[in-house]
């Protein structure tokens, strides 16, 4: 505290104490955040629970991922005093869309569909077509390195689960990606700018 005296400034400077000023917190319109895609919950999510599903929702939006999971508190109340909203957000400069493999590889978004294998090459897609995804739907998964060993030796993990069109969902996390990757501005650039 005392060197930061010396020095004219306080411990928390004010540069260090500028809510939201982050890079990837900046958006095309600052007033508004931009939904790209709404991802669409499979026909049997919350199907036990119907008071749960007017609240579920995936918004893939111009920064970030936004998910709700609604639970009850207690688990079997089954009115809507009881329903507990559950949101998640991930921004797109942090994990799961940054580097992984110590950031050796970019890593990538892909249906699960590209990582049914058993042992390594024999496809068991429409084994879960027939017999699980009529119950869990499709699921978007996270793979270390896009590479077919990366893909089919149990290196994914699940990302978005109980969806629909997985591989159109895949695409457009692929897509804010690399939109955040390439138009990462400073701070102070984009502050200027308005």
């Amino acid at each position: 505290f005392q060197t930061a005296q010396r020095l004219g400034s306080t411990p928390c400077s004010r540069e260090m104490s500028s809510f939201g000023t982050a890079a990837v917190l900046q958006t095309e319109d600052p007033n508004a955040i931009k939904v790209r895609i709404k991802v669409e919950p499979w026909d049997t999510a919350y199907c036990c629970m119907p008071m749960l599903r007017p609240r579920w929702y995936t918004f893939i939006r111009e920064n970030s991922v936004e998910a709700n999971r609604p639970c009850c508190v207690p688990p079997f109340c089954c009115m809507q005093a009881c329903v507990c909203d559950c949101v998640r957000v991930n921004y797109v400069d942090r994990a799961p869309f940054t580097a992984s493999c110590c950031g050796l590889c970019p890593g990538k978004f892909v249906s699960a569909y590209e990582t049914m294998y058993c042992l390594y090459c024999i496809p068991t897609k429409c084994c879960y077509d027939m017999f699980c995804k009529c119950i869990f739907g499709e699921t978007v998964v996270r793979v270390p390195c896009d590479n077919k060993v990366c893909k089919r030796c149990g290196c994914a993990c699940p990302y978005l689960a109980c969806i629909k069109e997985s591989e159109k969902i895949a695409e457009e996390l692929e897509k804010s990606r690399a939109r955040a990757s390439s138009t990462v501005v400073p701070t102070a650039n984009r502050m200027e700018a308005n």
